[in-house]
């Protein structure tokens, strides 16, 4: 049973080890953004936005009638990705996916419900690499990181569920024969989603019978 739960925690800490990698990378580009002006912000932006307005009609990718233009959703997503909390995290978390249906009602449905679990990934990546972190300063067991860690890749679905307050800003769309392809672009509080899988975790640990209530305050700095 050790040998199961020490493999398994070697297993979150090479997951966690390459997010937490990945974040350390790019937190001088979070820092250099957050000290740009306002004009350089904008001048940043404006570009992006133009790179990838042209992309997409390249690509045959258009908006509905009476929906934003695709300039001004792409804008308003740029600058929701360069906004950032004061610890340097992201502000929001961000969901990209693409549906396809023979409705337009249905296939946006469809690309919703993706974005929705590509966000619960990511939330799930994050929980896991403070797990990881927690663990590794040992301030919680290896038997009780392993307990979390699984529970937090079972419970992705139920996190998934739990976010309720989606912020839906670009919405494009293109025909792909008779089909409706979609493609949308979510993006949701970073604060509030990480509080939701806590409660999901919290709540599937009491299932099993866990109680612990002060190791997850611990990975949450609580």
């Amino acid at each position: 049973m050790k040998k199961i739960i020490l493999l398994s925690l070697s297993l979150i800490l090479i997951a966690g080890a390459g997010y937490a990698q990945n974040t350390k990378e790019q937190r001088k580009e979070r820092a250099a953004i957050t000290k740009m002006s306002d004009k350089e912000l904008k001048a940043r932006v404006s570009h992006d936005v133009k790179k990838q307005a042209k992309a997409f009609k390249k690509q045959g990718w258009q908006v509905n009638v009476g929906a934003l233009s695709m300039e001004k959703q792409i804008e308003k997503a740029q600058r929701m990705q360069y906004e950032y909390n004061d610890d340097n995290s992201p502000k929001y978390f961000m969901g990209e996916m693409t549906a396809k249906a023979e409705s337009y009602a249905a296939a946006k449905a469809q690309a919703l419900a993706f974005a929705k679990e590509d966000l619960a990934g990511m939330i799930s990546t994050e929980v896991t690499a403070l797990v990881e972190n927690t663990r590794a300063n040992e301030q919680i067991s290896a038997t009780d990181a392993a307990s979390i860690a699984k529970t937090v890749q079972a419970g992705k679905q139920l996190i998934a569920q739990r976010l309720t307050n989606i912020i839906p800003v670009v919405e494009v769309y293109r025909m792909d024969g008779k089909l409706y392809e979609v493609q949308t672009r979510i993006f949701y509080d970073r604060n509030i989603a990480m509080q939701a899988a806590k409660q999901v975790i919290k709540q599937e640990l009491e299932k099993e019978g866990k109680n612990l209530h002060g190791e997850l305050d611990k990975i949450w700095g609580v």
